[in-house]
């Protein structure tokens, strides 16, 4: 009798683990959910954000957070593949199988992806725009991968990740010359660019060196980190198209 009941109930449990997504996880949402980016120091759900609409591209991507895993959630991943499109061309493709889907794509996006091709990725899923003249690539095609998480039916279905991959053919109504001329401008713009952001960062960093030489306090460096932290995110908010700089920021 009693061995078969708890038979049963671990039977039972077994079950529930395998249908429902993060069945033995903390992880909840409120109903009116706000997201304050600080959820993961809370000491609740795994070091992970009880609400997993709050997670960010850390938090889905770093292998030392892995929050999905950590909290029994499944990613269901769907690739898709468009057609190649040219400057000039309407690119209008929605990310969501349905309807239900129509919200919160914006949670963590590849936005640099997109970066002076056109095109926007709307929080409802939808990726349009008129396809652009590219000047940080040179003339001829290129490809690009896009990538976005929607968590909006976590509780249900788990997580959705969508990549989206296509072709550019960045050949613009244009003669060559004026093309590559304005990639070769480019080109000097981004390392410019590139090297405000190593200044920001390096300065970030010269703040640390000083509080740990204990020649400044630690509010003071506090405040004047932030200060060049958020000088570099400005930076990067006009001109994204810098990996290493966006892995200084998250550094």
């Amino acid at each position: 009798g009693q061995e078969k009941m708890t038979f049963s109930l671990a039977l039972m449990v077994a079950v529930a683990i395998m249908i429902l997504p993060g069945a033995m996880s903390a992880a909840h949402c409120d109903d009116a959910f706000a997201c304050d980016g600080f959820g993961y120091r809370d000491g609740r759900c795994h070091q992970c954000d009880c609400c997993p609409r709050c997670w960010t591209c850390v938090e889905l991507l770093s292998r030392h957070y892995d929050c999905a895993t950590r909290n029994a959630l499944p990613i269901r991943s769907v690739t898709l593949n468009h057609d190649k499109v040219a400057v000039g061309d309407f690119l209008s493709l929605h990310l969501a199988d349905n309807a239900a889907d129509g919200e919160g794509w914006q949670q963590c996006v590849s936005v640099p992806a997109l970066h002076n091709t056109g095109l926007q990725l709307f929080d409802n899923g939808t990726l349009s725009g008129r396809v652009q003249s590219n000047p940080e690539k040179a003339p001829g095609e290129y490809k690009v991968h896009l990538f976005a998480f929607n968590s909006l039916h976590w509780n249900s279905s788990g997580l959705l990740r969508v990549d989206v991959h296509f072709t550019i053919d960045n050949t613009a109504a244009t003669t060559e010359a004026t093309q590559i001329g304005a990639y070769a401008r480019r080109q000097h713009e981004q390392q410019q660019v590139l090297e405000e952001c190593k200044a920001a960062a390096d300065a970030t960093f010269q703040v640390y060196q000083n509080w740990d030489r204990r020649v400044i306090s630690h509010p003071e460096a506090v405040g004047g980190m932030k200060d060049h932290l958020g000088q570099l995110k400005a930076i990067l908010d006009r001109d994204p198209a810098h990996a290493a700089a966006w892995v200084w920021l998250g550094g």
